[in-house]
């Protein structure tokens, strides 16, 4: 059985948060819905979830109908950086600022459709 990338993607991504809530149901002792609970918590540490969530979030919802805007206007899309994302210089790194742009991206198409 030979499995897709994203299939594959999708499980090393929820692997850790899994692995968090049967240790804390099962070594730790908590209730299930305390181990549910920590695992959630633990996918915002290891797989940055604020990301899949806002990615869900813009999907889901539709955009507001504006004015169609021209290609070459500009385009305003709110983040947030977080301190782990800036770097010694004080500059957003590539990673966080590529995201934010697909973001932008996005908005732009989503709003010209």
């Amino acid at each position: 059985m030979v499995l897709s990338r994203k299939v594959l993607a999708f499980m090393l991504l929820a692997l850790p948060p899994t692995a968090v809530s049967a240790l804390t149901y099962f070594v730790g002792g908590a209730s299930g819905v305390t181990a549910l609970g920590v695992g959630a918590l633990s996918s915002f540490a290891f797989c940055d979830f604020w990301y899949f969530l806002r990615m869900g979030l813009n999907t889901v919802t539709p955009s507001p109908r504006g004015p169609r805007r021209h290609l070459f206007a500009v385009s305003k899309s709110k983040g947030r950086i977080g301190l782990m994302d800036i770097d010694r210089n004080g500059h957003c790194n590539n990673a966080r600022f590529l995201r934010e742009c697909g973001f932008g991206r996005r908005d732009l198409w989503q709003v010209r459709a």
